[in-house]
């Protein structure tokens, strides 16, 4: 039978018996009577005082002797000692009892008794112990360190410290997010056991540097997941990455098997970093040629770039957009050069560049000169000449910008252009600041139809003003009005006045209120288009644990000017993501346009997608994003079918960084997006590489030798450590150390793995002086360390006389608490004897060594034998040694006679047994 059935079946019994007992004591002289009727509730490791009367119907006084009778492990605290109940009378007797912290919960019972002579009056109360529950966790075995790239196990003591059976579920996680495993995930424990637990870390790729990794393990009751408790280790994470002697820049080259002709470029290379000065900044990307738009649906580019970037200048080589103003500039990918620099009063540039992806361009220059940089002010001027189809255009503009005493950011351009001796105009400013907790932003950008850049036949107009109330509320207000009336070229393309403004409020992350307008006027034979929308957007995103939901409707009315009435529109949208138990990350999406919106299409669009990362067994990860869209009236087929792309990714990671991916792509009615191909596979290999730049001249480097002295070989897998940094010695003995701040730092090694044992000969310090580019050197030799043992023994004669060659000395006892000194020319090692007379000095290095015992309190009329002893420690020998404390000669007085008092000497040396400590 289940417990809770037995326990309920015992508390049946139990209150039959009380009632019997009660009804038998009825008619008795000697009654005894709980005050309390109902279950008494108690916490485990409280006390509970129970009251119970007693009643003396006998015609004499009784003394009466109490007995109470408790559960198995519970005490009596009070209510054990006789007491007297005079005739005819009554009195309370009060009866504390003790309940351990480990009671299970549940119903006990309490059974009181009370005898007078013959006669005994029985009773006895209820008591129900409350659940309790509580966990802990005690770290038992964790490495200090372990080397980048290796799995290691930390294990854990897990209890049950309430007074239920729990079933914990157990978690890990580290400060770097390694992957993790508690082994087992799940502990059913009975109450006050304990179990233990395995987390296994799996270090995967490699460090720069070595770092600390703190390792949680948390466990939560799973019928209550607010009982919960964590605890944590630290090991240390050595880095397998050497410092190199040449700078390096981190880059990843990849390299895909499906080839160029499939729009996917078949090799590429990025990386950034720092050149060998440390001061220039350089990234690069270099991506093979493909053949753009294909059956596949892929659409790679080639891509050929590098810059550099220092404090004085910044030079451009390739594909990048070029220009150094807004009005002046293409805005546009473009192949060519730019130069930038500064000097301490001026700012100069000049670039040439060649329109990529634009047909029929061809080329255009510029140059730049103004102020030196400087945050609070600024002035400069603009030229470029772009040579086009049509002929030569020339662009030109002054601009600036200026902090207001306000704290506000004022910028200005004005630009003129000539094209087929037309002259066009464009100006823009912008102003925005903060003023306490109100945030503005005003922008202004106009340019007439005859000026040859981005804001031809354009003019915007744009504001946005925010103000934050306490750390939730946000309230705000926004504007845009946009009109473009492109010339030529640019023929069928119908002038637009596009207009817009919202209001909108939010509290923290939770929720946001929205409310927008918006016109839109499009000017054209054969589009012309009137109308205007008002509508109200609520959204709210709610996280729940792990987890998060973000839900968005729109809901409003158009007004079209070619129609009589309005009518309605809704845009619904709704998002969820998790972190899914291994680091891994799932979401899902979906949305509905009903298509009746001013700036949506004809027809309403309904779209949903899914995306997982999630991390298997093996160093294997899994990536899938898939994404579905239609069209609810045809528009893009004729049949409002859905279509769908998928794109799938395997990832195996090897222990040194490398990637192999097998990587897929799926659609459904490929057709719709102009696809031919329906699905493609194909692989891919993704490798760090570290592209030296020249020799190293980084800062704070350090380099040295671990060698044997005993050998004079190198000492290999020895962890040293440096200031905050740890290396291990390579095949050489070589170890190397880079980051270091300036400071005076001594060498250690730890005690364990190759160094166990191991000392240090001399003194290993290592200087790191600033703007010191080369590395300091030291050489360390390493000893194994003697130990140093001690035993204090008591000596006496064996025949108890102090005759001189009379008798030996033999031991009767050690002697506590005396105080030792061992001394070499650098170190001196304290140590008090215990109470079994031992002291253990541990390792020491090899050399001679000088101990001493120190001045303190000895037994009357006892000295050492000698209190200082030469020692000589060999490499890895263990000295044990013997202080002897003996019994010394009394100074003896004759009277009467002209004899000189003897004065008091020390025994001589006897033979002593031979003795092991």
């Amino acid at each position: 039978m289940q417990p809770r059935f037995l326990r309920i079946v015992s508390a049946l019994v139990a209150l039959c018996a009380m009632a019997t007992v009660a009804r038998a004591q009825e008619g008795g002289a000697l009654q005894l009577r709980a005050a309390q009727a109902d279950t008494a509730r108690i916490d485990a490791g409280t006390a509970l005082t129970t009251v119970f009367r007693v009643k003396n119907g006998s015609a004499d006084s009784s003394r009466l002797q109490p007995t109470v009778t408790v559960p198995r492990g519970w005490s009596l605290v009070m209510g054990g000692a006789p007491f007297i109940v005079a005739a005819g009378g009554s009195d309370t007797w009060l009866v504390g009892v003790s309940v351990p912290a480990s009671a299970p919960a549940g119903a006990y019972v309490i059974r009181a008794a009370v005898k007078a002579g013959d006669e005994t009056a029985t009773d006895s109360v209820m008591v129900h112990v409350n659940e309790h529950r509580a966990l802990e966790i005690l770290p038992i075995d964790v490495p200090g360190w372990v080397l980048a790239g290796s799995k290691y196990e930390s294990r854990f003591l897990v209890r049950n410290r309430g007074n239920v059976a729990a079933t914990i579920a157990l978690t890990g996680a580290t400060s770097r997010g390694t992957r993790c495993d508690a082994m087992p995930p799940v502990l059913t424990l009975a109450p006050g056991a304990s179990a233990p637990v395995t987390v296994r870390v799996a270090m995967t790729g490699s460090l720069e540097r070595t770092t600390d990794d703190v390792l949680e393990l948390s466990a939560a009751d799973k019928a209550d997941p607010t009982v919960r408790t964590t605890a944590s280790t630290r090991t240390t994470v050595i880095s397998t990455t050497g410092v190199s002697r040449f700078a390096t820049i981190p880059s990843t080259l990849s390299l895909r098997s499906i080839g160029g002709a499939s729009g996917v470029s078949p090799v590429s290379l990025v990386g950034a970093g720092l050149l060998s000065d440390n001061t220039t900044a350089v990234d690069f990307s270099l991506q093979a040629p493909t053949a753009r738009r294909t059956e596949f649906g892929f659409d790679e580019r080639d891509e050929y770039r590098v810059n550099f970037k220092t404090a004085s200048y910044a030079l451009k080589l390739g594909d990048n957009p070029y220009g150094f103003s807004e009005l002046t500039s293409s805005g546009m990918l473009g192949t060519g050069a730019q130069f930038s620099g500064a000097s301490d009063r001026l700012a100069f540039g000049v670039y040439g560049q060649h329109l990529r992806w634009m047909p029929g361009s061809k080329s255009d220059e510029g140059v730049y000169l103004g102020s030196a940089p400087d945050t609070m002010r600024g002035a400069g001027a603009t030229f470029v000449e772009r040579q086009t189809a049509g002929g030569a255009v020339s662009v030109g503009s002054v601009s600036g910008h200026l902090h207001l005493p306000i704290g506000a950011m004022l910028q200005l351009e004005a630009a003129a252009s000539d094209s087929g001796h037309a002259n066009g105009i464009a100006e823009r400013a912008r102003i925005s600041g903060l003023v306490r907790d109100v945030n503005y932003d005003f922008g202004l950008l106009k340019g007439n139809q005859a000026f040859a850049g981005l804001a031809r036949g354009t003019a915007v107009e744009d504001g946005s003003i925010s103000a934050r109330f306490g750390h939730q509320i946000t309230i705000g207000a926004s504007g845009n009005t946009r009109v473009s009336d492109f010339a030529t070229p640019l023929n069928g393309v119908p002038a637009q006045h596009f207009s817009s403004a919202t209001l909108n409020a939010s509290y923290g992350g939770l929720a946001a209120l929205e409310y927008g307008w918006l016109s839109r006027h499009d000017e054209g034979p054969l589009n012309g288009f009137d109308g205007t929308q008002r509508g109200l957007r609520v959204s709210s995103s709610v996280p729940l644990g792990p987890a998060s939901v973000s839900v968005s409707y729109e809901h409003g009315t158009v007004n079209l000017t070619a129609e009589t009435v309005s009518h309605s529109y809704n845009v619904i949208s709704v998002s969820a993501q998790t972190r899914l138990w291994n680091g891994g990350t799932f979401s899902l999406f979906g949305a509905h346009n009903d298509g009746t919106t001013l700036t949506g299409a004809s027809s309403g669009v309904a779209n949903a997608g899914v995306n997982l990362d999630v991390f298997l067994p093996l160093r294997l990860e899994l990536a899938l994003s898939t994404s579905a869209q239609r069209a609810t009236l045809g528009v893009f087929d004729g049949s409002g079918a859905w279509f769908s792309q998928s794109d799938a990714r395997l990832d195996y990671h090897f222990v040194a960084g490398q990637t192999l991916s097998l990587r897929v792509r799926v659609w459904q009615n490929p057709l719709v997006e102009g696809n031919a191909n329906a699905r493609a596979f194909y692989l891919e290999f993704r490798t760090p590489l570290k592209l030296p730049v020249g020799p190293s001249r980084s800062e704070g480097r350090a380099e040295g030798i671990i060698v044997d002295a005993g050998t004079g070989g190198p000492l290999v897998g020895a962890l040293v450590r440096l200031a905050d940094q740890a290396a291990v010695s390579d095949k050489n003995g070589h170890v190397s150390f880079s980051g270091l701040s300036p400071s005076h730092q001594r060498v250690s090694l730890d005690a364990s793995g190759a160094a166990a044992g191991a000392m240090l000969v001399g003194d290993a310090f290592v200087d790191i002086r600033e703007h010191m580019t080369t590395p300091a050197k030291f050489n360390v030799s390493v000893v194994r360390g003697g130990t140093v043992r001690v035993l204090v023994s008591r000596l006496a004669p064996a025949l108890g006389t102090l005759a001189t060659n009379k008798d030996s000395m033999v031991a009767v006892g050690v002697e506590a608490n005396v105080l030792v000194a061992l001394e070499s020319g650098r170190d001196t090692i304290y140590q008090s004897s215990d109470d079994r007379g031992r002291l253990d000095f541990g390792a020491v290095s090899p050399g001679r060594w000088t101990m001493i015992v120190m001045p303190g309190e000895l037994p009357d009329h006892h000295v050492f034998e000698t209190d200082r002893m030469e020692v000589n420690v060999l490499p890895g020998e263990h000295r044990v040694l013997e202080l002897h404390l003996i019994p010394q000669r009394r100074t003896v007085t004759f009277i009467g006679g002209n004899a000189e008092p003897l004065t008091a000497k020390q025994l001589p040396q006897l033979p002593l047994p031979p003795r092991e400590p």
